[in-house]
């Protein structure tokens, strides 16, 4: 009896380590699916946005870029519409009323590229 016994709970264990793998792997399934919905609904502009919404979103979608694919991407949508946003207000006024730390960041993405190439310069004379 002891030797049926032991069977009866092998199985048992097995049976459990199947169910949590393929518990786990569906799982595994819904996240990656959910992922693709977001990053496709993510990518695609909201026409009602604001600026500061869309920044906001931007830089969001920077900062959880995974590969680096996705954060040169996210680095080139974001330096784009920064770009925009200073053909339509060198000085940020409509940002800067609003959120000043939003408005340095910006500044940030916009000369930064500027500022290193400057360095540069400096440094090779």
């Amino acid at each position: 009896t002891e030797r049926f016994l032991v069977k009866i709970l092998e199985q048992q264990e097995i049976r459990i380590a199947q169910e949590s793998i393929s518990e786990h792997i569906r799982a595994k399934e819904l996240l990656e699916n959910r992922e693709n919905t977001n990053s496709q609904s993510n990518q695609q502009p909201k026409p009602d946005q604001t600026p500061i919404e869309r920044i906001k979103a931007l830089i969001h979608e920077q900062k959880f870029a995974r590969t680096s694919a996705e954060k040169e991407q996210a680095d080139a949508n974001l330096k784009k519409y920064a770009q925009e946003l200073y053909k339509q207000d060198p000085t940020f006024k409509s940002i800067r009323d609003k959120d000043i730390e939003l408005t340095k960041q910006i500044r940030a993405i916009l000369f930064e590229g500027d500022r290193s190439k400057q360095i540069d310069r400096n440094f090779e004379r």
